[in-house]
């Protein structure tokens, strides 16, 4: 008799489905899981996949051909019912709103399952508000919300603790102890890409990128770096930091050929209008778009990243919280230059892998919740104008982004070196074999648990109620550091920054960010003087604004 894979799979289509729908890490992450789960079957065990819809047999038996070994199985049901989670043990679904499976355990014992959930961005409203009613559910120790970052657990347990906090205050009591709450378990396990990347398997690295270059009409001793991801500027990241560090290097560095690869998907033509209006303002740098409008392959991603020198991704979006392209660069042995943010930081060991470039955001400054968040409560601010409005708020080190390209350039030893432990580093902590066992020694842990929870008859958790604390109490230690330290300096207004704030791609989130004082703001660069935060303030700013528009004027000033 087969056993069981020690939870159940919770994968609707929307959890996987690349073919037909629109590729989004989520969904990349949700099959790369569903197939690591599956390759790490045991001989005679049976991974259990509940997704529900049409053919979803069919579907779920071709993203797993191929991966599961002989002599184990899967199954695939359409419902997750109490007698089959009980039998199997654990549920894994693909997000953290693990509250709303509880109603399974309503007519078995509590300690009959666990459940089991896993963050993506948790920025969103339904994230947050989904995560801050943990404590308001019927869930225990032996569930957990498994973190993909250090970062993503640290928004986690401080929405968590701002609810108690919360209720505590309200009720007049002292905040309950850790063993009075006992609340599920908050683990940290990384998502999951292949060490095997796919293109020209067989080629060792350097033959890869000679054929890759050739296949893209790129010179053999061309420096190219790769951006691969989505192309959106207010829910990805900014590119101005990466093109001002690269179209610099080209003029250091006249005698060699400075190439950006961007490799990804458009969401329409005004962001592409957009991106081409600033790629304009650099001319000696080489920009090479794979896909855009009409989204890149998966061969074309993987033959960018093979044609490149480095990968990189300036972050600045409160949307990132792990960084799977990074995964998938390092898997193609390329070393790292990306933003000191959030997940991304896990990723990379600074100086052996890679390098972090520092950032600075003025959400380290608020303190609680500020405008923004009032905005985007009642509805007059959406969702991906707030993202893109934080995101304004956050500046990279120019001079250091800079600094790692120089030294990768010159330092080919160096480069090759990070390449190395870029593809060590993926096989030790973030393989389909690292990940697998790492899910299997949690879902252990939470049976353990259960069984002792069943011996002692542990009564049912108490509900408590709700609260969600502001971004900047959530999100400050995304960037490097705080942007006040910063504030007493004067901004010299210059016509390119004038002219950036006039631009395309800044207008429609600068109109949001600014709360009414984007004219007033223009007035002054168009004045010549030098801007500082007690001016702004004085135009009838508040602090807040005042300080997200001095980053403003930071990102897009040119470094000294």
């Amino acid at each position: 008799m087969a056993s069981h894979f020690p939870a159940a799979l919770f994968l609707p289509k929307d959890a996987y489905d690349v073919s037909s729908q629109q590729v989004l890490g989520r969904r990349v992450a949700g099959a790369q899981l569903a197939q690591s789960f599956a390759g790490a079957l045991l001989k005679e065990e049976m991974l259990t996949v509940v997704s529900p819809g049409d053919k979803a047999v069919e579907s779920v038996s071709q993203l797993l051909a191929g991966v599961t070994p002989p002599g184990a199985m899967v199954r695939v049901c359409d419902q997750a019912t109490p007698d089959l989670l009980s039998e199997v043990g654990a549920l894994y679904v693909p997000d953290p709103i693990i509250s709303r499976w509880t109603p399974l355990r309503n007519d078995v014992a509590p300690w009959a399952f666990s459940l089991t959930g896993v963050i993506h961005t948790v920025c969103s409203e339904g994230a947050l508000g989904g995560i801050a009613n943990i404590p308001l559910a019927p869930l225990y120790p032996w569930d957990a919300v498994v973190c993909t970052s250090r970062a993503g657990r640290d928004v986690v347990a401080k929405a968590l603790e701002h609810r108690l906090e919360t209720m505590a205050r309200r009720l007049g009591a002292s905040r309950p102890s850790d063993e009075v709450l006992q609340l599920p378990e908050l683990p940290i396990i990384p998502l999951v890409v292949s060490a095997d990347q796919p293109y020209q398997p067989g080629l060792p690295r350097d033959q890869r990128r000679r054929h890759a270059r050739a296949a893209l009409q790129i010179r053999p001793d061309a420096f190219v770096v790769a951006f691969v991801g989505r192309l959106s500027f207010h829910s990805k990241c900014h590119p101005i930091s990466l093109y001002r560090a690269l179209e610099q290097l080209a003029l250091d560095h006249p005698d060699r050929d400075i190439v950006l690869i961007e490799c990804g998907h458009i969401f329409n033509q005004w962001i592409a209008a957009a991106y081409d209006e600033l790629r304009a303002r650099f001319p000696h740098l080489c920009f090479r778009l794979v896909g855009g409008l009409e989204p890149a392959t998966d061969e074309q991603k993987w033959q960018v990243l093979a044609a490149a020198d480095v990968f990189t991704s300036p972050a600045d979006n409160l949307q990132e919280t792990f960084g799977l392209s990074l995964l998938e660069a390092m898997a193609a042995e390329l070393p790292l230059v990306v933003s000191d943010w959030n997940g991304y930081r896990d990723l990379v060991a600074d100086g052996e892998n890679g390098f972090l470039i520092p950032t600075q955001d003025v959400l380290c400054d608020v303190d609680g919740a500020d405008d923004i968040d009032a905005q985007f409560s009642l509805g007059t601010l959406d969702y991906d104008a707030m993202i893109g409005v934080r995101s304004m708020g956050v500046v990279v080190d120019h001079n250091a982004y800079l600094r790692a390209f120089s030294a990768l350039l010159q330092d080919e030893n160096r480069c090759r070196s990070m390449a190395h432990s870029s593809l060590d580093r993926l096989k030790d902590r973030y393989s389909a074999s690292a990940v697998s066992a790492a899910y299997r020694h949690l879902w252990s842990r939470l049976e353990q648990r259960r069984a002792e929870a069943a011996l002692k008859q542990a009564s049912a958790w108490q509900p408590l109620p709700s609260g969600l604390p502001g971004y900047g109490s959530l999100f400050d230690h995304y960037a490097t550091s705080g942007f006040s330290a910063f504030a007493d300096q004067s901004i010299q207004p210059t016509e390119e920054l004038a002219a950036h704030l006039s631009s395309t791609m800044n207008q429609w989130l600068l109109e949001r960010l600014s709360a009414g004082q984007l004219s007033t703001l223009r007035r002054l660069v168009d004045a010549g003087e030098p801007i500082s935060l007690e001016l702004l303030c004085s135009q009838g700013c508040s602090r807040n604004q005042a300080l997200r528009l001095l980053a403003v004027l930071a990102k897009f000033t040119p470094p000294g």
